[in-house]
Formats: structure tokens, sequence, C-alpha cells
């Protein structure tokens, strides 16, 4: 509003505009003009900045699922036939999982076809030094979505996620709750012997359903743990777990590089069922997630199937294993696999609690892990390989092993290809 005096600060305001009343009153009223007519709804929207109200008035869009990946370039007048990866050659690109190594590239666009030059280390091999067209550059929508996609995976509950992938899902469903079923993780529960608060007291289940960079679907199940902080006597510092440290992580990597040390990692699959539950949980699965327990073995579970108030059936189960989800799940399976390691003859290092070392042949052996990602290093491979086949005894043989010079762990890329040097690269997710 202009202030007294200004030239515009009458403007618009005459007698009749005034109320009566007005003179005995300190509020001024100002016909401010929008320019809006308020009978066309068009233009009145439009000022208002909102869609339009109404059945078949509001535009939809349809979802785009994201896929991280590199940008291509192709010349400005888009010729056919000759693209180059712009940035970094390695980096995730189509959703392919990415991986460190050598490979050619070619150069320039400008460039003979068939000429390419070598690039070595594999670990920037940035592409940009000859090219002359103009690069487009995102948009900050394009950034803000291609560092969320990075960082963030797309995972759906079990109905989106079996009309998005229909059998792939449906057997990602049954083989979760395959594995469930023979960890002995469940103990059916007869629902009429349980009183009215065990039944209130039942965590909910989910599962959820994502596709991982090598195409496959995976599914887990997990419980609402929540619930779990309402029950009396709750601490939160009792159910917390702890993990490796930052500098933990590199200093390791960096003694592996500096001592030359062969460097094994190992995936644990389904560890937290590995662990014994020390509390009585009880959990039910509704819907979908009970008719597919049944499928599994339904001279175990089908008896125990009832039918809610609204048609759909219920499944109560007693929880015997540290089940995804539950507030301590973590934590049992630390001290499990803590407890393993020391009857190894590992010792905890003091300032970190999830680094440990032993002495074997005279040299030092180091694992650290999170959660359930291990990583061990010693000089000799073959006392590497000695505590590979420990763990196994302890978790099956489905215990995933990596090996050689170059390791995606934790999301980090470590080389140690080159004598007395650790590379670390985190580029892709830039």
């Amino acid at each position: 509003i202009p202030p007294a005096g200004h030239p515009r600060a009458n403007q618009g305001r005459e007698a009749s505009d005034i109320p009566d009343d007005s003179v005995h009153r300190s509020e001024t009223h100002i016909n401010i003009d929008t320019s809006v007519d308020p009978d066309d709804n068009d233009s009145l929207q439009h000022a208002l900045g909102s869609p339009q109200r109404g059945r078949g008035c509001r535009e939809r869009t349809q979802r785009v699922m994201y896929q991280p990946m590199t940008a291509e370039y192709t010349t400005t007048n888009r010729q056919l036939g000759h693209t180059a990866l712009l940035g970094v050659a390695n980096i995730t690109y189509r959703g392919n999982k990415y991986h460190l190594f050598n490979r050619k590239i070619t150069v320039a666009p400008g460039e003979t076809p068939g000429v390419r030059q070598q690039f070595s280390d594999g670990v920037i091999n940035l592409g940009l030094d000859s090219i002359e067209q103009e690069i487009e550059t995102m948009s900050d929508k394009d950034i803000e979505e291609h560092i969320t996609g990075l960082i963030m995976i797309h995972q759906y509950t079990l109905k989106k996620g079996l009309e998005l992938y229909g059998d792939k899902a449906e057997k990602a469903t049954v083989k979760e709750f395959t594995q469930i079923h023979d960890m002995d993780t469940y103990t059916p529960m007869d629902a009429s012997k349980l009183t009215r608060e065990q039944k209130t007291k039942a965590l909910s289940s989910l599962l959820f359903l994502t596709k991982k960079r090598d195409g496959r679907i995976k599914a887990r199940q997990c419980a609402v743990g929540s619930k779990q902080r309402t029950f009396e006597g709750y601490n939160k510092a009792d159910g917390s777990s702890p993990t490796i440290s930052t500098d933990g992580l590199l200093i390791s990597a960096a003694i592996d590089g500096h001592e030359n040390r062969s460097v094994l990692c190992l995936d644990i699959p389904g560890a937290f069922l590995n662990a014994d539950n020390d509390e009585f949980v009880l959990m039910c699965l509704r819907g979908k997630m009970a008719e597919t327990m049944v499928k599994v073995d339904p001279s175990i579970y089908r008896k125990y199937v009832v039918t809610g108030r609204n048609g759909v059936p219920h499944l109560y189960v007693k929880l015997n294993k540290a089940l995804y989800g539950l507030l301590k799940a973590a934590l049992l399976f630390y001290k499990k696999l803590v407890g393993e390691l020391k009857s190894m003859g590992f010792v905890l290092n003091k300032y970190d609690p999830c680094v440990a070392n032993r002495i074997v042949n005279g040299s030092q052996q180091t694992v650290c892990w999170h959660v359930d990602d291990l990583k061990v290093s010693h000089v000799d491979p073959e006392v590497n390989e000695s505590f590979a086949k420990d763990i196994m005894k302890i978790y099956g043989n489905k215990v995933t092993i990596n090996r050689g010079d170059i390791h995606d762990y934790l999301g980090i890329d470590f080389d140690f290809s080159h004598a007395n040097e650790t590379k670390i690269s985190m580029i892709k997710y830039l």
C-alpha cells in the first residue's frame, strides 16, 4: 500500500466505495485491482496459483520410475552413431551395477570412428578434454532428482509390487517366506487362546519389494517394531547396536593397502534371522502375507488362520528370531557375531566395537563389520579363506564372498590393485 501523500494513495478510492459508518471507524477500504474477472474461473485459478477443482478438471501426471545413470552426450546436432559418456565412464549406467575397472572410451565425438584412448586405474577418467561442443547443464530439478534417486531406492508394498512386477514379485515373496520358514522364525499361535491384550500388542507385519540394480526383484518382510516403544519398561539404549565408524573403516582400509594385505568381503544373508529373540513377541500376518505363509507349508500354518471382521485372513505367530523391524534385532545379531569372533580368537578394538584383530602366522588379521557386511584382511590370502570357511560353517553356504583387489563395500569403492596404496572412491554418488 503506497504511503500517505503518494500520488497513487487515493487511486481507486471513491466516496461511494466507503460505507457510511466508516467515518466512525479506523478501517481504510482500498480497492486493489487484480485484473482478474471473478466470473472467469480460468483467470481466477491462474491468479491464485491453484489447480481447478471438480471432477475431470485436475491434471494427472504419470509416475515415472527413476533410474540413476550418467548423462549420454551426443553432439549438439544429435549426430547418430557417435556417442560418448559424459563425466565418469565407469559410473552406474542405465541401472547396471557400478564397477571399477580399466576401460576404453572415445574421448572426442569429432574423432575418427574407432580411434580410442586407454584410461587406466578406472577411478575418475573424465572424458571432457577435447569436447568442443557446448554441453547442456542439468536443471536444479534434475540435479535434485538425480541425487535423491542415487541415495534412495524404489521399494513398494506387496500390493503395489505385485502390480508392477507380477510373477517375479510373487516368486520373490514366496522365496522370502520360505527362508523365514526354514530359519524357524515363526511359531504359529492359536488365536482363540490369546488374550485381548496379547492381540492388541501383536506387531503388524509389512513386506516390501524392490528392484535391485541387476534387475532382480527382492522381497523383505519386517515387523513394525515402533509399537514396542509404547511397552512398559522400554528404554531406547537397551536396543542400540554399534556400527563401524567412518574413521575406523577408512583407517583399516589404509592399513590394508600400506601392508599389501589380501582383502575379502562377506555378506551374510538373512543375518538377523540367525539370532534368537530373547523376548516374547507376537506378530500378526494379514491378508496376502497370511495366505503366502500357508502356501509355504499348509500342514503347519493352515489350521491357525482365522478370519477378521472384514473377512481378511489373520495369522498370529510368535517370533523366535530377530526379525527385521524389531527394535533389538540389530543388537541381538551383533552380540551373536561378537561371541563367534571371540571364539575364533579375535579381540575387539578398544576404540571401535566393530573392529577386531587377531594374530595368525605372526601377522595381524583384521575384521570390521557393519551389521552383516564384513571386511577381513591379512597378508596371506589363505588365512582369509580359512576365516570365510568358518563363517560359512555358522551361516551356511549362501554367504556371499567377494575376492580380488577391488571391492564395493558399504557403498564405497576400495581399490587395492597398486602396491602400498589404497584408492577410495564414491564418485558414483556425484
